[in-house]
């Protein structure tokens, strides 16, 4: 429990040193040196992230980007995933520490965002820019200023954001007024789109992991708690190894996913057919999903992107009355996640019998995913986001 309370308060205080370092320079780019570059900068998480909807609309939009005009650049502070990152698709990465990255990120004219951190900090960083945020998932749980137990400074960072944040990305129309309440901002700010990670989920052919093709994997990706240690297998504690003999006769491998900043040990999990499929196997799950057969989760929305993928999906939600309390839901339980819940051992059992042999009914789960999910039916996930960039741009520089 310590270990998830320190990282919450350590990303909370990293977010307010941000914010603060940059106050100076947002106010001279936002009102006093106004002029814009044809530039748009992309991030993730805390500027040290390749990760989520902002790596996917920026692999699969640069090259339209550039052919548009656009200088297109990625934040990544880490030395070394920066060099790396530019060894395999060019001189696109910056940091925002030197001075001339300073300039050219608060000069660029389109900020693009997969978390609330912004590619150098501040207040007013909308005024004469374009920042979109895409988020990093489906709103499922509380976020904002609807998170439970909500402390003055992350209440002050999320009304804060209110004047950096053009528009917020929703992945359906079910989430608008939703997110509008969690962001403190009016539903005009919300625009419902595709989340460009679709892009990869739906047609990655590729991933550098040896899979089976004559075996059935089932992704187990548990959320984090911030009030404990999340129970795996939480109905096999002293069983492990006759689970693992019924996966072997069912032609079953888990895969054992969790929180990328909590990845401990899992040795006394780990068997011939539970593997840990930790992010040095594989640095974004989302990269993983095509791949698999089956998903077990608890409260994370990486379900609500494995939908669109019509493969069995089942909860494992073994303290929902904790995690309600603590946390909470956008909305009713029932409403937002699949029916399939797993409640004990045969449950359990039952699931992976079903993947294995392809008896899984997805004919509810369709229903949801059009729910929860847009897609939109004449063009790509990443040609529609392009489209709401273009059409921003021209809002604000109509001669260009």
């Amino acid at each position: 429990m310590s270990t998830t309370k320190n990282f919450r308060n350590k990303y909370l205080f990293h977010r307010m040193m941000h914010f603060i370092k940059g106050i100076l320079f947002s106010l001279y780019y936002s009102y006093i040196y106004t002029k814009r570059k044809k530039t748009i900068i992309f991030n993730s998480a805390c500027n040290q992230e390749f990760t989520w909807n902002a790596k996917s609309l920026f692999l699969h939009s640069k090259e339209k980007l550039e052919d548009l005009g656009f200088k297109v650049y990625f934040v990544i502070n880490d030395k070394n995933k920066r060099e790396y990152l530019t060894s395999i698709y060019g001189n696109y990465f910056i940091c925002n520490k030197k001075k001339c990255n300073i300039i050219k990120i608060y000069t660029a004219s389109v900020w693009i965002l997969s978390t609330l951190e912004t590619p150098c900090s501040g207040i007013f960083l909308n005024r004469k820019r374009f920042v979109y945020h895409l988020g990093h998932g489906t709103p499922i749980k509380n976020i904002g200023l609807c998170e439970n137990n909500l402390g003055f400074l992350k209440k002050f960072f999320y009304l804060i954001n209110r004047s950096n944040i053009s528009l917020f990305l929703s992945s359906s129309a079910f989430f608008t007024k939703y997110m509008s309440n969690a962001f403190g901002v009016n539903e005009k700010k919300i625009i419902v789109a595709p989340q460009p990670r679709v892009e990869d989920l739906l047609n990655k052919k590729n991933l550098n992991f040896p899979f089976d093709v004559d075996k059935k994997y089932i992704l187990y990706a548990p959320t984090w708690r911030h009030y404990e240690n999340v129970k795996l297998f939480p109905y096999f504690e002293n069983n492990i190894d006759y689970l693992n003999e019924v996966l072997k006769s069912l032609n079953v491998i888990i895969l054992l996913r969790l929180h990328p900043r909590f990845e401990t040990s899992l040795d006394k999990y780990i068997r011939t057919n539970i593997l840990n499929f930790n992010s040095e196997i594989c640095d974004d799950i989302s990269d993983a999903l095509y791949f698999t057969s089956g998903l077990i989760t608890d409260y994370s929305s990486i379900y609500c992107d494995y939908l669109l993928l019509k493969k069995p999906v089942a909860l494992l939600p073994y303290d929902l009355e904790k995690y309600t309390q603590e946390i909470g839901f956008s909305f009713q339980y029932q409403e937002i996640f699949p029916k399939k819940i797993i409640n004990n051992n045969i449950d359990f059992i039952n699931f992976c019998n079903d993947v294995s042999n392809n008896l899984f009914n997805i004919t509810e789960q369709d229903n949801l995913a059009k729910k929860l999910n847009f897609i939109p039916n004449n063009c790509s996930s990443i040609d529609y986001n392009i489209s709401i960039i273009l059409k921003e741009y021209k809002k604000r520089w109509p001669s260009e």
